[in-house]
């Protein structure tokens, strides 16, 4: 089946309304999706709160916002986003006085060593390795020596079931599958070592078996669909998750890693 990869392509998804408006809702309603989007944004808190206070942060790709309404521990950043849609829905969430909204290209940021911090997610898996390793030259322009740029990245040696669960090479929100870049662990870093960044380390998500059949279970008896109306529930099985992925130590067989990796000084 074809996919949606090209710049233009991937662009022009992210424009339309109706995307922008269920874009949440059908990624991350559900206990497992919320779990990972949880791990994600606590490995950016993470990083913050070691710093201290981070000046200046970049989101290439904000979307929706859902990642930096929850961020920490920083003074000022740069909400950028190609869709003005997009901008307009995380504008009205994002603290206007730290944030400022910014619509451009991602593959030439007006920027030049002003950021601490970048950081994106569900946006440099969609490229292949050649308009990755652009992404990666502009987000090195864009920030600071020994700034750090953190994403995420899908483990090639996950499970079907897992990558099946998470609709990696499914059309699940426009009519064709968006393509998405799946990594060996050794070739993903010497992919970011190619490009110029260094210290590079990976933090594995979703890697419990004990998850993955509580999800199973969860999702045959309908209790996944009564987690999704009431929050509070959906909560419950979040961290139920949570506490068990802090002790798993199955790091093989992960969903995706958090890659954080930093510009050389």
């Amino acid at each position: 089946m074809s996919t949606y990869q090209t710049p233009s392509e991937i662009k022009e998804i992210y424009t339309k309304k109706n995307i922008v408006s269920e874009y949440d809702a059908l990624r991350f309603e559900a206990p497992l999706p919320r779990m990972v989007h949880q791990a994600e944004v606590e490995e950016v808190n993470k990083y913050c709160q070691n710093k201290g206070l981070v000046d200046s942060v970049l989101e290439l790709a904000v979307g929706t916002g859902r990642v930096s309404k929850n961020v920490k521990n920083i003074r000022r950043g740069v909400a950028f986003d190609n869709s003005e849609e997009m901008l307009r829905y995380s504008g009205q969430i994002l603290d206007p006085s730290v944030w400022k909204m910014m619509k451009g290209d991602a593959f030439n940021l007006p920027f030049e060593s002003n950021f601490d911090l970048v950081y994106s997610f569900r946006f440099i898996r969609h490229f292949n390795v050649g308009e990755r390793q652009l992404l990666y030259k502009q987000i090195l322009k864009s920030l600071k020596p020994k700034g750090a740029f953190i994403f995420e990245a899908l483990n090639l040696r996950a499970p079907v079931s897992v990558k099946e669960r998470f609709g990696i090479g499914k059309a699940n929100i426009v009519d064709k599958p968006i393509y998405d870049e799946l990594w060996e662990r050794e070739s993903l870093l010497k992919e970011l070592d190619s490009a110029g960044f260094t210290n590079t380390v990976l933090v594995p998500v979703y890697r419990s078996s004990v998850v993955r059949y509580l999800d199973r279970i969860f999702s045959l008896t309908k209790f996944n669909h009564l987690a999704k109306k009431n929050k509070i529930l959906g909560s419950i099985i979040v961290t139920l998750y949570s506490n068990i992925e802090t002790v798993s130590s199955d790091k093989g067989n992960c969903f995706e890693w958090v890659v954080i990796c930093q510009k050389s000084g």
